[in-house]
């Protein structure tokens, strides 16, 4: 049987960073780097900025500084997307979220980052996203949730996953993410209820 990683990132895959590096081993396992099409991420975030500045909550400047800071982003997953393109056991699907293309209980560990602060995915979206981890996680799968946007993930990650899981109680698992992604805010790690 396969053993599969799955990150879904915005502009960025944290646990691919990780395994460029070496703070990372597949051990045998296949990983997927799942994103947004970037051009669609930019329209996305676009449109929800352009709002920010008619209502006055966000200058122009502002808007062209973050959406620089995405764009800047993309470009560089980009560059390790395809340094590392050939590597055996890695693998990168631009696709939506809200239809993952996995069968049902097919993936062992699901990392999400960024998913559940970010302001240009709608609370509808975040929920098909969770119902579609559910299908394609295991029964003994692991959801790890990351984030750096504030408010901290803690809170919006529970919100949307406890309906469906539970934080790990996996102590060894724990400790190896823990320690591996040491320097990723508001981690977070759930199993199926």
């Amino acid at each position: 049987m396969k053993r599969i990683v799955v990150e879904i990132g915005e502009e960025e895959y944290p646990l691919l960073k990780k395994i460029e590096k070496g703070e990372f081993s597949l051990n045998g396992k296949f990983y997927v780097g799942l994103n947004i099409p970037a051009k669609k991420r930019v329209e996305q975030l676009e449109n929800i900025l352009s709002r920010l500045v008619r209502s006055k909550y966000f200058t122009l400047r502002k808007k062209e500084d973050m959406l620089q800071i995405v764009r800047s982003k993309i470009d560089k997953t980009a560059l390790m997307e395809k340094k590392l393109k050939e590597t055996p056991q890695i693998y990168f699907v631009k696709t939506t979220t809200e239809k993952l293309p996995f069968r049902d209980e097919s993936i062992d560990e699901i990392h999400l980052h960024n998913i559940f602060n970010d302001p240009a995915i709608s609370k509808k979206t975040k929920k098909r996203v969770v119902k579609e981890i559910k299908r394609c996680l295991r029964k003994e799968g692991l959801v790890v949730a990351s984030g750096d946007y504030a408010p901290p993930t803690n809170k919006n990650s529970d919100k949307f996953l406890k309906p469906y899981f539970k934080p790990t109680n996996n102590l060894e698992k724990i400790k190896e993410l823990e320690s591996t992604f040491s320097n990723i805010p508001n981690l977070k790690i759930y199993e199926k209820k």
